[in-house]
């Protein structure tokens, strides 16, 4: 295109500098080479530039081409149908101007010219509306670019008294390409055309937006505007405002380091993103802008809650698993009915308690109790009267033993209480407390009575079953001598 353009200046040049009419007539006609080329490949420019090449097929610019082709050739037959310049007339005196008159076919051939510079100048301004504040003087040089052609045509046509005779059309198309020489050269144009933005930026998944230095949106692309959906445009709306809804993202964005981070967009639909912000800085560091992408990551997201609610489901079971066991553990080392430990957890303790005394060199004694009477009670006054002597003396014994100590429901009316870290003793007399008060509790009812043998470690015996057997010896002796007493082994 500046190769025409340098054409048709330079034609125009040698026709303002030419004395004869017929050598300015010449160079004229040579100047429709330039201008008609001009014409079809600022249109070519222009599409290409804002991405619709695809429209220009081979087909569309073969016909496009017939333009200046035809333009050419009218005027260079108009020496013999005087349609482009009916005639001339001198121009001021002294100059070699001269004034051309023109005929239906000139107005006829600027038309068709502007058939095609008028679309590639719309497809020029429009694609310069379209840049961002980011982007601005590229955009006012596009501009430019595309409204000089029209000043300059406008110009000439009004014929103005200052340049009567002086062709200032091709001048202004000089001035488009040197506009656009600049941009791209000076202003890196291409660095930044709507192709690159539009194939890559605005087809994104992601949203991007990018803030000035003072927090307002200066571009985001369609995903932006689909994802976020604010009351208004997005560009030039400031941050404070478009992500009001989103105090999360709004912190962010004021952050002068880069920051990752997750936000919720809505419930309902879900909508949850990855907000990610670097700063866009100059080279000497100084802060011009920030660059936002936000990812929906909203399957993910309702993974990982489904996930997190089959967990805290799983969590519950186990919790739920854990109670039955702790129940089930109780129920195997508890007695139902006086809620005292049975005799297999008895059996279980007692030698690991004997080891740990004789580790420890202490002592430990053992207590064997039996309800008196019990079974003349159980036949006279009931089971039920039965059940509430033994509740109670199981209630008693919780009492009576202390923290370490371990009382258990041996069987029937039978009960063992083993007292780690005491002697002999002061087995009898605890042993001898328990019976009394278990005399004294207004609730035995039907003459009962404790008989009690106790038995000590290591004196009695070495083992479980030793400790067991004097118990068992001294508690007989108890009941021979009377009931109702206590006996040592």
């Amino acid at each position: 295109m500046m190769f025409a353009v340098c054409e048709w200046t330079l034609a125009a040049a040698f026709e303002a500098g030419a004395a004869s009419l017929s050598a300015k007539v010449l160079f004229s006609k040579l100047e429709y080479v330039g201008s008609g080329s001009v014409a079809l490949l600022l249109l070519v420019f222009a599409l290409r530039h804002a991405g619709a090449a695809a429209w220009l097929t081979a087909r569309r610019l073969a016909l496009l081409t017939t333009i200046p082709i035809v333009t050419l050739g009218i005027v260079l037959a108009n020496d013999w149908h005087h349609l482009v310049w009916k005639g001339f007339s001198e121009g001021a005196p002294g100059s070699h101007q001269i004034i051309y008159h023109h005929g239906p076919l000139f107005f006829a051939i600027v038309a068709a010219l502007y058939v095609l510079i008028l679309p590639a100048s719309v497809v020029l301004a429009r694609t310069a509306i379209r840049e961002t504040r980011a982007h601005r003087r590229q955009a006012l040089a596009i501009l430019a670019a595309s409204v000089a052609p029209w000043v300059g045509t406008m110009l000439y046509l009004l014929n103005i008294e200052t340049l009567t005779g002086f062709n200032v059309i091709p001048m202004s198309f000089a001035v488009t390409g040197v506009i656009l020489s600049l941009s791209i050269a000076g202003l890196r144009h291409f660095d930044v055309v709507p192709i690159a933005r539009s194939t890559l930026v605005e087809n994104m998944s992601d949203a991007v937006l990018v803030l000035d230095a003072d927090g307002a949106i200066v571009d985001a692309n369609r995903s932006a505007s689909l994802l976020l959906s604010p009351p208004g445009r997005l560009i030039n709306q400031p941050a404070a405002e478009a992500f009001s809804q989103w105090p999360e993202i709004l912190d962010h964005c004021r952050s002068a380091e880069p920051c990752h981070g997750e936000a919720l967009l809505s419930e309902h639909p879900l909508r949850y993103v990855d907000v990610r912000i670097a700063p866009l800085r100059h080279r000497d560091g100084h802060l011009y802008g920030r660059l936002l992408v936000l990812r929906d990551i909203t399957p993910r997201y309702s993974a990982e809650r489904e996930l997190q609610r089959v967990n805290e489901q799983l969590q519950e079971q186990l919790d739920e698993i854990e109670r039955l066991h702790v129940k089930l553990r109780d129920q195997a080392i508890r007695d139902a009915l006086t809620r005292l430990f049975n005799r297999r957890y008895l059996e279980e303790t007692l030698p690991r308690e004997i080891a740990r005394s004789a580790r420890e060199e202490t002592p430990l004694a053992f207590l064997l109790l039996d309800v008196d009477r019990f079974k003349s009670l159980n036949d006279t006054e009931g089971h039920q009267a039965g059940d509430a002597v033994l509740q109670s003396l199981g209630k008693l014994l919780g009492e009576e033993t202390r923290k370490g100590d371990i009382a258990c429901r041996y069987g029937g009316d039978e009960f063992a209480v083993v007292l780690p870290n005491t002697s002999g003793e002061a087995a009898v007399q605890r042993a001898e407390e328990i019976r009394q008060r278990f005399a004294s509790k207004t609730d035995a009812g039907g003459g009962t009575s404790l008989s009690v043998g106790v038995a000590s470690f290591p004196r009695d015996g070495d083992t479980d079953v030793e400790i067991l057997r004097a118990a068992d010896r001294a508690l007989y002796d108890a009941k021979a001598s009377g009931r109702d007493c206590v006996r040592k082994a």
